[in-house]
């Protein structure tokens, strides 16, 4: 489902991806890629106090690629922003 949402983002098929990751989300509440992919689908929505909430449920939920998550494009809008700094400081020690 993730993989879907993953293409469906990257056609512009933003409610469909939503639904995706929705879906996802109701049969396995503890993924962590579901709620990251969430949060970068806000991004695209032009929700980014939405992907926040995302992003850290996704921290939440046991992420742990960091380092690849560094070199994601898709969070290019908010590399710079204190939340996203504090966030990555917050629970990249705590993993």
């Amino acid at each position: 489902m993730v993989k879907v949402a993953i293409a469906q983002m990257s056609q512009g098929k933003l409610d469909d991806a939503e639904k995706e990751l929705s879906d996802a989300a109701a049969r396995d509440p503890k993924q962590s890629l579901v709620y990251y992919n969430m949060a970068v689908l806000r991004l695209k929505q032009g929700r980014t106090d939405d992907a926040f909430k995302e992003l850290e449920a996704s921290f939440l939920n046991g992420f742990s690629y960091f380092d690849e998550m560094q070199k994601d494009p898709d969070l290019d809008a908010i590399r710079n922003d204190p939340r996203f700094t504090a966030l990555i400081k917050k629970y990249r020690t705590t993993t």
